[in-house]
């Protein structure tokens, strides 16, 4: 009698075909590991540009307002921090109706935002009503240690109109009346962004220049008055 047995064989992995796997997994470990850090970053950097973004567009829209109802020529104030200083006169209307006139300064601290002061006092809040005009999540001149990235306000202004920038076939008698009551406000944001190279890390710049026009009617009539007034007189 013949026993016939069968026998099977499992062929396993051998410890070279082990390694193998192992450096690929680990190579596509790797790289997704760096794509994940990668869209982080641009994650944070599009959402913080957002932020900045929504930011400047209300402070300069906030400011815009208050430049409708000046009552007198903005006046540029001494350099506050290295940025630009105004006071403005401004006609102030509150919720039940009563208005007065009022003459409060606008400095723009690097880290703080914009910061106004009437008298010497801190007015921003009640300016704005309430309004969150001091930066709210954004770290000015902070450096994030994830993504080597810093956001600077590097510059702001408000600039009166000139004849040349303002609207086109305009009468030449009311050119200097609409150029002292019509503004340009706005704001520059620089984004410092740190990036490996041949000789060390290296910072790349980026600016961003938000603004608005602004104009006042009142003050615009008055100084139309003024001036048919003075030619009253002449003659």
């Amino acid at each position: 009698i013949k026993m016939i047995i069968k026998t099977k064989y499992i062929r396993g992995f051998t410890l070279l075909e082990m390694l193998i796997s192992m450096i690929i997994t680990s190579m596509a470990t790797i790289m997704m590991m760096f794509v994940f850090n990668e869209s982080q970053k641009k994650f944070f950097n599009d959402n913080m540009e957002l932020d900045i973004a929504i930011y400047c567009n209300k402070s300069i829209q906030a400011i815009s307002k208050l430049v409708n109802d000046i009552t007198a020529p903005i006046d540029q104030q001494q350099d506050w921090e290295g940025n630009n200083s105004y006071k403005l006169s401004f006609y102030d209307v509150d919720r039940s109706g009563d208005g007065n006139e009022r003459e409060i300064i606008i400095r723009l601290s690097n880290t703080d935002g914009f910061i106004i002061k009437e008298n010497n006092t801190d007015v921003t809040n009640t300016i704005f009503d309430g309004l969150l005009i001091n930066g709210g999540s954004i770290n000015f001149g902070t450096k994030d240690p994830n993504t080597q990235t810093s956001y600077v306000i590097n510059d702001w202004g408000i600039e009166k109109l000139t004849a040349d920038s303002l609207y086109h076939r305009i009468n030449p008698s009311k050119t200097n009346a609409m150029s002292l009551s019509s503004y340009e406000i706005w704001m520059e944001i620089e984004i410092q962004t740190e990036k490996p190279g041949n000789l060390g890390s290296e910072t790349l710049y980026k600016y961003k220049k938000f603004s608005t026009r602004s104009f006042s009617p009142g003050l615009y009539l008055r100084e139309k008055s003024k001036k048919s007034n003075n030619q009253t007189t002449d003659i």
